[in-house]
Order: C-alpha cells, then sequence, then structure tokens
C-alpha cells in the first residue's frame, strides 16, 4: 500500500527563512536561545509552508509522530501570554488530552470550526499559573478538562475562574516549579493546543521560585456570590482571581519587586475606591499558593 501520508511529506516545499522566523518567535518569544535552535531545525525539517510537523517526543514544545509522517492541521501563532482566534458566536467545546498536552476543539451546529474563537491568554506568577478565558462559549467540559491534566506531571491545579462576560469560559491552571508550557493555535480544522514540558529557563519577567514577591490583594472570599461582587467593585482593575490553600479565592491587583512599590500601588487604589475597600499587602513566593491570610 502506498503511504500517500510520507509522499505529500516528501513534497512539502522548505518555507523561506521569513516564514520561519516568524514561527520561531512564535513559539519561543522571549526563551533561551538553545531552545530556539532545536525549534528552527525541527520547523525547517517540518518544510511546510503553513504547517508544523512535530517529530520528537522528549523535545520540549514538539509533537510526536504516532505512525508515519502525518500532516497536521495549519499553524496558526504560537505563544506563552496574548490573545488569538476570531469571532465566531455560540460554540461548544471539547477536550482531548495525552501525557503532554490537552487539545480544544470546538463544535458549532455538530460542525468542527476552521477556526478557534477568540480568547485570551494571562502568565502569572505566586504561584506559576496560566489564565486562558475564551470567548462565545455556550458549553464546555471542566470536569473532562480536570480528568485530561490530573495525571499530568506538570500540573498541580486547575480550577474556573468568573468570566469576564456571561457566555466566556475562564480558567487557570497552576504549574509545578521547574514546568513551562507553550499555546499553539491551529486552524483547518481549528483547535487550541497547550502543551507542558520540563524547562530550566526563566524567561527575563519570571522570578526563581524561593525570590519574595510582593502583591497588592483583597481579603479571602468563597468561589461564588462574594467573589463575583469583588469582581463588579474592582472590574475597571482586570484583578486575577487566586485560589488560596484554604480553597477559598482573593483578588491580586498586582505583584512587586519590593515592599515599597506595593505600598505605593496600595494607595493609589484606596485613594481611588476609599479606604473601605480592604485592601492589603501581601507577600509569597514566587513559586508558591498564597493563603487566606496575607
Amino acid at each position: 500500500m502506498i503511504d500517500t501520508g510520507k509522499s505529500r511529506y516528501d513534497h512539502i516545499p522548505i518555507p523561506d527563512s521569513a516564514l520561519l522566523d516568524a514561527i520561531e518567535k512564535g513559539l519561543h518569544r522571549g526563551r533561551a536561545e538553545a531552545r530556539r535552535k532545536i525549534v528552527r531545525r525541527m520547523a525547517a525539517a517540518a518544510a511546510a509552508v503553513v504547517l508544523v510537523l512535530f517529530s520528537c517526543a522528549n523535545v520540549p514544545v514538539l509533537y510526536s509522530c504516532a505512525q508515519g509522517i502525518p500532516l497536521l492541521h495549519a499553524f496558526v501563532q504560537a505563544f506563552r501570554m496574548g490573545e488569538g482566534g476570531v469571532d465566531l458566536g455560540p460554540v461548544t467545546s471539547e477536550v482531548d488530552g495525552n501525557v503532554q498536552s490537552v487539545s480544544l476543539s470546538f463544535l458549532k451546529d455538530g460542525v468542527q470550526t476552521d477556526r478557534v474563537p477568540s480568547y485570551s491568554l494571562f502568565w502569572r506568577q505566586a504561584p506559576y499559573r496560566l489564565e486562558l478565558s475564551l470567548h462565545g462559549i455556550e458549553t464546555f467540559p471542566l470536569e473532562r478538562l480536570k480528568d485530561a491534566l490530573k495525571g499530568l506531571d506538570a500540573v498541580a491545579d486547575i480550577y474556573e475562574t468568573v468570566p469576564p462576560k456571561e457566555q466566556d469560559v475562564s480558567f487557570t491552571i497552576v504549574l509545578k516549579n521547574g514546568y513551562g508550557y507553550e499555546l499553539m493555535e491551529f486552524s483547518d480544522p481549528g483547535s487550541l493546543d497547550i502543551r507542558f514540558y520540563p524547562d530550566a529557563y526563566y524567561a527575563e519577567d519570571e522570578y526563581p521560585p524561593k525570590q519574595i514577591l510582593y502583591t497588592v490583594r483583597s481579603g479571602a472570599v468563597p468561589y461564588g456570590t462574594e467573589l463575583e461582587e469583588l469582581l463588579a467593585f474592582y472590574g475597571e482593575e482586570q484583578p486575577s482571581q487566586v485560589k488560596t490553600e484554604e480553597g477559598n479565592f482573593l483578588l491580586v491587583f498586582g505583584t512587586y519587586d519590593t515592599e515599597q512599590e506595593a505600598e505605593a500601588a496600595l494607595e493609589k487604589l484606596q485613594g481611588k475606591y476609599t479606604a473601605d475597600t480592604k485592601l492589603c499587602l501581601g507577600s509569597v513566593r514566587a513559586g508558591d499558593i498564597p493563603r487566606d491570610e496575607p
């Protein structure tokens, strides 16, 4: 039997250097040069104008080939923080996972979409976590996502957060110290893939796990009405929702290197919202989960 996938792969033209540079920047903006070289070699070997084939299972951010050389769907972008997708109107979502990654696909009228709905991704510290919001989602299998992530070495926790709008879905994935991730967006069909990997490198805006950081934060409240009321009051500040060790939630308005910087930020917020807001200073190590009490 003719291996048509292998034949198609052999005839894919090598992309020009401009495309390789774009892929490289998308995959590894701010990462170490050693990792850039690995991805450039793999992207060149894949050699598809709009396709990226990942063929080494043990190399970070690279997909493994199960059999033969399958052609992946169209690569759009990859990053650790940013926005993407398009407005698709209401869609539903499905989750698939393996030992290294999870993949989110989307359905409209029972048919998988060619693109992904608009979304935003933020990277935070104390603890190390990624916050993902998907816009225009009718139903989302959060429990299925939790099950898919539960067995991954990189993941310490995953929890739902209050979304910005009614038809949005928001959740936070907490990473264990020493792990990194990449989010990759594909089209034809559309999917969002989040891959986790051991990572000894830190970007310029990251802190080692034991470094003390200072925060401006609210008091801890249960998930639900009290948290929603806090968010409604402080919505303009776009605070981060953080689950505490005790299982409650608090709002974090900023993370600072020094206590003096945090005090100045707190004073500014209290002047804007009055002292009755009951905000306070907190301190926590970059890799740790905060407690109810600062």
